[in-house]
């Protein structure tokens, strides 16, 4: 519950923040902050999108949180969803001929195996050779994403005259306009079933909890015979995967193609959004609306309020910082403060003679056992 509430007024401090900057950098403030607020809910092609991105968001989230969850952080998802996204526009580019779900499904598996492919060897250094995994995907990301963006402008250009995008995906397999239940886009159902699916993983399967406690105590997990090592390894390739799963339904649900950079910036969204939730996967999906609505509010200021994009990037900096803080800390401190205050006018007060020795004593005693009762409760 402290949890939910410290998010809570990050949040609203966050957004009041934003507003203040859009009010003190924009030349019309009231024009800027409707395009802000409203815009993205005025039309049936922005909620639309909205949807696909929270459904990205969500993936994006999952696969930064499994990575957190078994004690690793993956800094390499903008490579491992660029690669994804570069493989499926590869594959969804003609139709084979052999059946839609089919053609469909060998692109989503090869993608999925390519973003795990890279996670996987920073999770086999982490385990044989105590390297950070931070450096070594953040080095691995950097280094495909120029290869990449060689092949895109170079090989695999598109022959119709697009100079930094990729043919785009056969139409057959768009799912921009397909819709499921209740008119919700296809992209964040599917994400919002994985999420699920994961969520069941970590918290009623055996390898998932085996994956939980050697992410919090890898000693602990080694003690008891639990495979650290392959906790390590197996969590970046799920992290990884799960990146891909972001670049597959990147290039087959919103963009159509694969662009040069379509996914930069989207690996640092992914893990401020898994540690504002603290990787719990319940508060991934309402909290993925939420960066979704940012991403699309920045993008119409752009446009419809004649704002810079310097100052779109502060506003999303400003509140990742300030959803990120911990609100509780200044808290504990008081009452660390006022406790020990309340001992010392114990101690002062009550220690004369064996009769108020013993009054100190129940005091005190009385004093821990209630602090004690409410530190659990």
């Amino acid at each position: 519950m402290k949890r939910v509430i410290n998010s809570c007024i990050a949040v609203l401090l966050g957004v009041a923040v934003m507003s203040a900057v859009i009010v003190l950098c924009s030349e019309n403030p009231s024009v800027s902050l409707a395009a802000f607020f409203l815009k993205p809910f005025s039309t049936r092609g922005y909620i639309r999108a909205l949807f696909h991105k929270a459904g990205l968001f969500v993936c994006m989230a999952l696969g930064a949180s499994c990575a957190l969850k078994t004690g690793m952080i993956n800094l390499g998802g903008d490579g491992q969803i660029y690669a994804a996204g570069f493989v499926t526009a590869l594959l969804l580019r003609e139709y084979w001929g052999v059946g839609f779900l089919l053609q469909w499904s060998v692109a989503l598996l090869c993608a999925l195996s390519v973003s795990g492919i890279l996670a996987c060897v920073s999770g086999i250094l982490k385990a044989w050779l105590a390297t950070s995994e931070m450096i070594t995907s953040f080095l691995l990301s950097t280094a495909c994403v120029p290869l990449i963006d060689a092949l895109i402008i170079t090989v695999t250009r598109d022959p119709a005259g697009n100079l930094l995008a990729t043919a785009p995906v056969h139409s057959h397999f768009i799912l921009q306009q397909q819709t499921s239940l209740f008119g919700v886009p296809a992209v964040l159902t599917y994400a919002s079933l994985v999420a699920l699916a994961v969520g069941c993983f970590f918290s009623y399967t055996r390898v998932g909890y085996q994956f939980r406690i050697c992410g919090k105590a890898p000693e602990f997990g080694r003690f008891v015979g639990f495979p650290v090592w392959a906790t390590y390894v197996w969590g970046m390739v799920l992290s990884g995967a799960l990146f891909g799963l972001t670049g597959f339904f990147s290039v087959v649900g919103l963009f159509g193609t694969c662009y040069v950079g379509f996914s930069v910036g989207m690996g640092y969204a992914a893990l401020a959004h898994a540690l504002i939730a603290h990787a719990r996967i319940t508060v991934l999906v309402p909290l993925a609306f939420f960066f979704a609505w940012m991403e699309t509010a920045s993008e119409a200021a752009v446009l419809g309020a004649h704002l810079t994009v310097n100052v779109v990037l502060f506003l999303q900096a400003a509140i990742f910082l300030l959803i990120s803080a911990q609100w509780s800390a200044p808290w504990n401190a008081v009452r660390r403060g006022a406790r020990r205050v309340y001992r010392f006018l114990v101690t002062v007060f009550c220690f004369r003679g064996e009769k108020h020795r013993t009054r100190r004593r129940h005091a005190l005693s009385v004093h821990d056992t209630h602090h004690r009762r409410s530190r659990w409760e």
